[in-house]
């Protein structure tokens, strides 16, 4: 995770000593590096005698001094009065950050992405999104995956789900991978039942070789009847195509020689390169379809209970969906809250612990402060939405930032802990991520819900 700001600099008179300064965006991250950046620590990275350490938690900062560094090894460059870039420096000071933290939630964004029959530039917009977004210090930024121009609810219905399509996303995390640092990346979610096992595994290990093993993987099980048909695959299936499909990538990834006779059948197949992390990325697996109106009163219905199952046994992590599009409404939160209890059951029944799941919430939102962020708001809604003003406010979290944070604190009431927030605003606006950043600190503010 990015802590926040880092300054370095001779200090003043001093001759050869050095000041650096880290600064924390929250004070949440101040606990952790407070934590992790002892003076030894310091001392240790930057091949120091001696490092004094200076707690300034009302700034969340820590100021550490080492004096008669400069003007040796490969500190000899430095100059009264310069000050090194910050990727310099952030190179300099190598102490290794746990990536997750207990009680530290990852906050991550994902940016709309819609696009027109002919989208140039689009690209370039989604580029610049990712970069604002690692300046700002969010965890991670992840994609959504349509196949087709639009999809309807179901074979049968008049209702749009979604009135616009998406850059294919392997294609377009592989560009970000290799423009970005430090954020996670990831599909969320990519449709498992659409693709070859063999040719999803190669693909996904490379894009965590290109991203130095920062790839989550958001798997679906895909919900619309038009991509299925286009695909000529049976919707029926689904379930067992993609469990089929999720062993095999998991087998793959271990790097296993497998033979397979099945939906897919082959022989002695063997992956390289691994991915980057151990056994492949991490699963976060989503339940509800969008196209479900989710018009549920006190608990899930039998219909939408398999699926809490399948995650409970394979996810290690659960992303489930809190607003129908289709449906203008949103999820009861005791509804929530007994989807994730059931989703833990099935993995205590599989032998596995809370420790082996994460709770991710993800929901649309739109920071509004002025009668600006509103038109751009209806302005973006207009693209995609069916529905009314109204409509929209009850199926999206939309206001300002102390606001939207105060729904997610309500929504989420019956869960134990978040792990992870995935945060898309409702339109392409950089500027939205400066909303989300303030949402982000307001998160941080919240009590942990209890049941």
């Amino acid at each position: 995770m990015r802590v926040g700001d880092i300054a370095i600099g001779r200090a003043g008179d001093k001759g050869p000593t050095l000041d650096l300064s880290v600064v924390a965006r929250d004070a949440v991250a101040y606990e952790l590096i407070a934590r992790e950046l002892t003076d030894t620590a310091v001392m240790r990275a930057l091949g120091a005698s001696a490092v004094t350490r200076y707690e300034l938690p009302g700034l969340w900062a820590l100021k550490f001094v080492v004096p008669g560094i400069l003007g040796e090894g490969i500190y000899s460059s430095m100059k009264a009065g310069m000050h090194w870039q910050k990727t310099a420096i952030s190179a300099l000071l190598d102490v290794e950050l746990p990536r997750r933290n207990p009680g530290i939630p990852l906050v991550c964004v994902r940016p709309p992405g819609w696009t027109a029959p002919h989208s140039g530039g689009l690209f370039a917009g989604i580029r610049n999104w990712a970069r604002r977004a690692e300046e700002l210090g969010f965890d991670g930024l992840f994609l959504g995956d349509r196949m087709l121009a639009s999809a309807r609810g179901s074979e049968h219905s008049t209702s749009i789900v979604y009135g616009a399509s998406m850059l294919e996303v392997t294609t377009t995390l592989a560009a970000l991978a290799g423009d970005t640092e430090r954020l996670l990346l990831g599909p969320l979610v990519l449709v498992l039942p659409y693709r070859h096992p063999i040719q999803m595994a190669k693909t996904l290990s490379t894009l965590d070789v290109i991203s130095d093993g920062r790839l989550i993987l958001g798997a679906g099980l895909g919900w619309n009847d038009a991509e299925f048909a286009a695909l000529e695959l049976p919707r029926s299936e689904r379930g067992r195509r993609f469990e089929e499909s999720l062993s095999l990538c998991r087998a793959l990834w271990r790097g296993e020689c497998v033979s397979h006779a099945g939906t897919w059948a082959f022989d002695d197949v063997a992956l390289s390169p691994l991915p980057v992390q151990p056994g492949g990325p991490p699963v976060w697996m989503a339940s509800f379809s969008p196209g479900s109106k989710l018009d549920w009163s006190g608990d899930v219905p039998e219909s939408a209970r398999r699926p809490l199952d399948r995650i409970g046994r394979l996810a290690d992590g659960y992303v489930p969906l809190v607003y129908s599009a289709s449906g203008k409404r949103r999820l009861e939160p005791v509804v929530l809250g007994r989807a994730w209890e059931r989703v833990l059951e099935a993995a205590h029944a599989a032998g596995r612990g809370r420790r082996d799941i994460d709770f991710v919430y993800s929901d649309w939102v739109y920071v509004i402060e002025d009668a600006a962020d509103e038109a751009n708001c209806r302005a973006a809604l207009d693209g995609f939405f069916d529905g009314s003003w109204e409509e929209a406010q009850a199926t999206y979290l939309i206001g300002s930032a102390e606001d939207v944070a105060a729904r997610i604190a309500e929504q989420a009431a019956h869960i134990d802990r978040i792990d992870a927030y995935v945060l898309t605003p409702l339109g392409p606006d950089a500027g939205q991520l400066d909303g989300l950043a303030e949402v982000r600190t307001r998160l941080g503010s919240q009590p942990v819900p209890t049941t």
